[in-house]
C-alpha cells in the first residue's frame, strides 16, 4: 500500500497539527482515552503527503514542536523557558521521522510495517537526542491507570518480549493502517478494489502483533504467578518501607536553617513508619533522591574535609537514634555526593569538587553512639564501618539543561544560560557498570544451614530519570539485580501530568526486565511495582488510617506518609533482557533490504 498525495491549503495543515497534538494529549497518561494512541500518528502521516509532499519539512518541525510543547508542558513547573526550549530542540526529530517514512514509501517498503518500525527508531532517537528526556512515548498509553485504558494495560507484561517499543510499533502501524483506509476514497473502480485488498493484507501486521502481545502478556503473568506459588520466585516475609516526606521544592532549595527541618521531617516519617510496623521484621528503608541536606563524601575525602565528615556522622547517628534504634535495618539515603577531581586530586573548597546524585547504603546500628567521641575518618579508600558492601550508586543519565549543559565545554555561554533556568548545579554522571547493593532479608545467617526465608537480594538503583532509559534498567538486570530502587524528587513538576507518565514508565520497565521496582518520590508517586508491571503494597498517610490504602500513583501525590510491601525477586530473564533492541535493528534491516530489492527491480 502506498499513500496518495492531495492538494490543500495551509488551513488544513494547521488543523492536522492541532488534531495530532490533541490526540497525543487525550491518549498519553493521564489522558482519558488511551486507545486513541492507535490513531495518534494519522494526522502526521496526512501532513507528510499533502500537496504531494511539498513544504513537508517545515510543517513536520512545527508538528513536532506543538506535540512536545503540549505533552511536555510540565517542564514549565521548573521554568517557563523550559517548554519552548525543549519543543524547539526536539522538534527536528519529527523531521527525521518524516524523512524516514517518505523514503520508505518511495522505496515501496510495506507501508504499515515501515511506519511502525520508523516510530520505534524515532523514540530510540529521543533517548540520545541532547542526552535524554525520552518521553512522552506512545507506549505510555498502554500502562495508563485510567479506566478507559484497561484493555491496553492488560498487555503490559508483554513488554518483556521485545520491550515497550512493541507497543509503540503497534500504535504506529495501526495509525498507518487507518491512514491508508482513509485514502480509499481517492480511488475508483478496480483501483479501489486493489487498494482495499492492500489495506486488508496490511491489517495483518498490527492484528498479528496484538495477538502475539496478548498471548505473551497472558503467559508472562501465568508464569510469574506460578513461580511465586512454587517458591521459585522469592517474596520476602518482611516489608520494605519507602518514605515520602512531601518537602516543597522551595523549602528544599532554601538551604541554611531549613536543612534541619528537611532532615527532621524524614526522620519523623521514618520513625512513625517503623512504629506502625511494630515488631515485624523490616527488609529495608528507602528515602527519596537528595533528601539528605548535606554533602556526602566519597571515600578518601573524609580526612580532608572534617566539617563535612562530622555532618555525615551526625546524619547516620540521627537515623540510628531517632529511627532504627537497636534494630539492624538497612537504610538507603538519597544524597548529593562529592568526589575528587578527574585527575584524582581533592583540592580547594568542598563546594568546588565534582558532585553526583547518589543513593548510599548505610547500616546505622554500626555507628558509634553520640556518647562516644567522633570516629576517626577512614584512611585511604576505606569506607566507614556503617557502609554497606557496596557504598553507593550514582545517577547515570543526567537531564540536559537541568543537570548538565549540552555542548557546554565547546560553547561556555551555554552554561551561563543554563544557570539562569536551572536551580541545581551541574552534576557528574555515574558509571554504567556499577555493582548492585547486597541486601539480606529474612532471619540472620552467619554459618550452618541457611534458615528458611533468608535471601540475599541484589539491588540496583535507577535514580530519578534513570528509570526512563530501558538500557540502564536492562544493565542492572544483566548484572544480577533482583530489585530496582527508584528514589526521586518529582516535586519540581507540581500537580502535573508528569506523575502519571513516570508511573507508567515504572510499570513498563518492571515488565521489560522482570524485576520489582520500589518508587520513593519526595512528593509522589511512592509505590511498589511487581515483575509483571502490577502495582502492589499499601500507602499509609502520616497521622491517618494505619491500614492505609492500596498503592497508586495519584493517591500518593503531595502526601506525607510511606509505602510498604514485600520485595519480589523473579529469577526468570525476559527475552528483552537477553536480546535488547536487536529485534528492532533486524526488522529495520529487513525492511531496508525489501526496499532496496524493489528499487533494483523497478530500475
Amino acid at each position: 500500500m502506498r499513500p496518495v498525495g492531495t492538494s490543500v491549503g495551509p488551513g488544513v495543515r494547521i488543523a492536522l497539527v492541532c488534531v495530532g497534538a490533541a490526540l497525543g494529549l487525550l491518549s498519553t497518561p493521564p489522558g482519558p482515552l488511551p486507545p486513541l494512541i492507535l490513531a495518534a500518528d494519522v494526522p502526521f502521516l496526512a501532513l507528510l503527503f499533502l500537496d504531494g509532499g511539498r513544504r513537508w519539512k517545515r510543517w513536520a518541525w512545527l508538528y513536532g514542536m506543538a506535540h512536545y510543547a503540549l505533552l511536555l508542558r510540565w517542564l514549565g513547573e521548573v521554568h517557563v523557558a523550559e517548554v519552548p526550549a525543549a519543543a524547539f530542540v526536539l522538534g527536528p526529530i519529527y523531521v527525521l521521522l518524516g524523512l524516514a517514512i517518505r523514503t520508505l514509501a518511495r522505496w515501496r517498503v510495506p507501508f504499515v510495517a515501515g511506519v511502525g518500525v520508523a516510530v520505534v527508531f524515532e523514540e530510540m532517537l529521543r533517548t540520545v537526542w541532547m542526552g535524554g528526556m525520552p518521553w512522552p512515548l506512545r507506549s505510555l498509553a498502554f500502562a495508563s491507570e485510567v479506566p478507559a485504558g484497561q484493555a491496553l494495560t492488560g498487555l503490559v507484561p508483554a513488554a518483556g518480549l521485545v520491550g515497550a517499543y512493541a507497543f509503540s510499533f503497534v500504535a504506529g502501524s495501526t495509525s498507518a493502517l487507518l491512514y491508508g483506509a482513509a485514502r480509499l476514497a481517492r480511488f475508483e473502480g478496480a483501483d479501489r478494489r486493489r487498494a482495499a485488498r492492500s489495506v486488508l493484507v496490511s491489517a495483518l501486521v498490527p492484528v498479528a502483533a496484538l495477538f502475539v502481545l496478548a498471548l505473551a502478556a497472558r503467559t508472562a503473568r501465568q508464569d510469574h504467578d506460578a513461580r511465586r506459588a512454587s517458591g521459585e520466585a522469592f517474596v520476602s516475609d518482611a516489608d520494605f518501607l519507602a518514605v515520602q516526606a512531601n518537602i516543597p521544592q522551595d523549602l528544599k532549595n532554601a538551604g541554611g536553617p531549613t536543612s534541619n527541618e528537611l532532615l527532621d521531617r524524614h526522620l519523623a516519617v521514618s520513625a512513625e513508619a517503623l512504629a506502625a510496623v511494630g515488631d515485624k521484621p523490616v527488609a529495608g528503608l528507602l528515602w527519596p533522591e537528595t533528601m539528605v541536606p548535606w554533602p556526602w563524601l566519597a571515600p578518601g575525602l573524609e580526612a580532608r574535609y572534617p566539617p563535612a565528615w562530622r555532618d555525615e556522622v551526625s546524619v547516620v547517628r540521627r537515623v540510628q537514634t531517632d529511627v532504627t534504634g537497636k534494630r539492624d535495618i538497612d537504610v538507603f539515603l538519597g544524597v548529593l555526593s562529592r568526589h575528587p577531581h578527574p585527575d584524582g586530586h581533592a583540592r580547594g573548597v568542598l563546594g568546588e569538587l565534582p558532585e553526583r546524585d547518589s543513593l548510599v547504603h548505610v547500616r546505622p546500628r554500626r555507628v558509634p553512639p553520640p556518647t562516644e567521641p567522633l570516629p576517626r575518618p577512614p584512611l585511604g579508600d576505606a569506607r566507614p564501618p556503617w557502609s554497606g558492601p557496596v557504598e553507593r550508586h550514582d545517577k547515570v543519565n543526567l537531564v540536559p539543561g537541568g543537570e548538565y549543559t549540552p555542548l557546554g565545554g565547546m560553547l561556555p555561554f551555554l552554561k551561563k544560560v543554563r544557570d539562569l533556568v536551572a536551580a541545581i548545579p551541574e552534576l557528574q554522571p555515574g558509571e554504567a557498570d556499577q555493582p548492585p547493593f547486597r541486601l539480606e532479608v529474612g532471619p540472620p545467617w552467619i554459618e550452618g544451614p541457611e534458615p528458611a526465608g533468608h535471601k540475599v537480594l541484589h539491588v540496583g538503583s535507577v535514580i530519578c530519570f534513570d528509570l526512563a532509559f530501558p538500557a540502564t534498567c536492562r544493565g542492572w538486570r544483566e548484572r544480577g539485580a533482583d530489585v530496582l530502587l527508584n528514589p526521586a524528587n518529582y516535586g519540581w513538576f507540581g500537580q502535573s501530568d508528569f506523575r502519571a507518565q513516570v508511573l507508567a514508565l515504572a510499570r513498563l520497565r518492571a515488565a521489560e526486565t522482570r524485576t520489582s521496582i520500589v518508587m520513593a518520590g519526595n512528593t509522589g508517586p511512592t509505590v511498589f511495582v511487581d515483575p509483571v508491571g502490577r502495582l502492589y503494597g499499601r500507602f499509609v498517610t502520616r497521622g491517618g488510617d494505619p491500614q492505609g490504602q492500596p498503592a497508586g500513583g495519584v493517591a500518593t501525590t503531595f502526601t506525607e506518609g510511606w509505602a510498604s510491601g514485600p520485595l519480589v525477586a523473579d529469577p526468570a530473564l525476559t527475552p528483552y533482557v537477553r536480546m535488547g533492541d536487536l529485534v528492532w535493528f533486524a526488522a529495520a534491516l529487513l525492511l531496508l533490504g525489501i526496499g532496496g530489492w524493489r528499487r533494483r527491480v523497478r530500475r
